[in-house]
């Protein structure tokens, strides 16, 4: 574990951030009401926890890639 500064690898804490959140949301509907009513629920979430997170930079997980805020 030596062998490997510790900038070199992905970790969000040593930016001095303090919380990861992670919005999440599924569903077993099929449809398209259903499809729209759930990415409403958790678009409306987003929104009214912006207020309460950093602005910039705003972050996503390379796997949990949020085209809501552009990351």
């Amino acid at each position: 574990m030596n062998e490997i500064s510790t900038n070199a690898t992905a970790f969000p804490h040593r930016a001095g951030n303090l919380f990861n959140i992670e919005y999440a949301v599924t569903w077993a509907e099929p449809g398209d009401a259903a499809d729209n009513n759930y990415i409403t629920q958790i678009r409306r979430l987003h929104s009214y926890m912006t207020p309460f997170v950093s602005k910039n930079p705003r972050r996503a997980f390379l796997n949990y890639r949020d085209l809501d805020i552009a990351v």
